[in-house]
């Protein structure tokens, strides 16, 4: 039995509940952090935004029929197709992947973001595109200029990726006012980002531990929101003063780091008071102006997967995470 809210909700459109100005910065902002095109449809197949391009080639290829308003052809192929299979990828007839990332309020699909195109896994061979260039009359050497545009993703990083995506967007539609003043609400929301972040990230660089910790401006401390690997000790104290470690030194500056054997940390010797620890990175949660927090992983040996590459995607996945958060009515 649907509640009374979700009764009202099933009579509301994608567009007139979503706050397309929002979401455009929402959009953009994944496409910049994912590295490819995205468009925002509606159930029905009716683009919502504009659509946010990172490479060229859709528009290059598809230009007879390409428009700011219209998806091309094989972004709408690919939405009929795994919205028809309920698949998460395609493979447009050039080699190349499409996702589609379904954006859901209750139990219900409101809209749908495509993503693409991108490479999926490794290259295919210059004979093959020979080939896909032959049938589609492609130019070819424009054909390999638009592929080195084109970003590539192991199937293990972009399921991570569309995943988190996936359990996010719930948290990315506005919600009516009295809803979020509610404390469960907000509760149920900050601990649901809390964890996906966290599980998330560190099964991107494989970390042995890690926490997202929440500032409280009253108090000028931190607090553990969600956290795994950390010792009982570091556990009970629930409260971190911003002078006491690296968390406050980066909500301060608000800068990502990355202390690791390789990197060349700027943060200042006396903040580091885990000697056993190998490899941090430590990603402020931001937003606009304003910073939530931060969210820390850690490895206890030499991890190459602690990079300045994965700092940098962490980062923007913090932001969009951090987005979430800001509408989840966290004060």
């Amino acid at each position: 039995m649907l509640s009374g809210f979700q009764q009202g909700m099933t009579e509301i459109s994608a567009e007139e509940l979503l706050d397309l100005k929002h979401w455009q910065k929402i959009q953009d902002l994944l496409a910049e952090i994912i590295g490819v095109n995205l468009w925002l449809i509606d159930a029905q197949g009716v683009s919502l935004a504009h659509p946010s391009k990172i490479c060229t080639y859709c528009s290059d290829v598809n230009s007879s029929s390409y428009t700011s308003s219209k998806l091309p052809d094989c972004a709408l192929k690919a939405y009929q197709i795994l919205h028809q299979k309920n698949e998460l990828f395609y493979q447009c007839p050039h080699s190349l992947t499409y996702f589609l990332v379904p954006l859901k309020q209750r139990v219900r699909t409101l809209a749908f973001i495509i993503g693409g195109p991108f490479i999926l896994g490794k290259k295919e061979t210059h004979e093959h595109y020979k080939l896909v260039c032959q049938k589609f009359e492609i130019d070819f050497d424009l054909f390999l200029d638009w592929i080195q545009e084109l970003k590539s993703f192991s199937h293990h990083g972009i399921n991570l990726v569309i995943h988190f995506l996936k359990e996010l967007s719930y948290f990315i539609w506005p919600v009516k006012t009295e809803l979020l003043q509610t404390e469960g609400f907000v509760k149920q929301n900050t601990d649901f980002l809390a964890n996906s972040l966290l599980e998330t990230a560190s099964q991107i660089v494989g970390a042995d531990s890690g926490s997202v910790l929440l500032v409280d401006p009253a108090k000028k401390s931190f607090f553990i929101q969600s956290s795994h690997g950390l010792n009982a000790q570091v556990l009970k104290k629930r409260t971190i003063p911003f002078k006491r470690g690296i968390a406050g030194w980066v909500v301060e500056n608000k800068k990502a780091v990355l202390i690791s054997p390789q990197s060349k940390s700027v943060i200042p010797k006396s903040k580091l008071k885990r000697p056993y620890i190998k490899s941090s990175m430590i990603v402020p949660l931001q937003f606009q102006d304003r910073i939530y927090g931060v969210f820390c992983l850690n490895s206890k040996t030499e991890n190459d997967r602690f990079s300045e590459g994965n700092l940098l995607f962490l980062n923007h996945l913090g932001k969009i995470a951090t987005a979430a958060l800001s509408r989840s009515g966290l004060n």
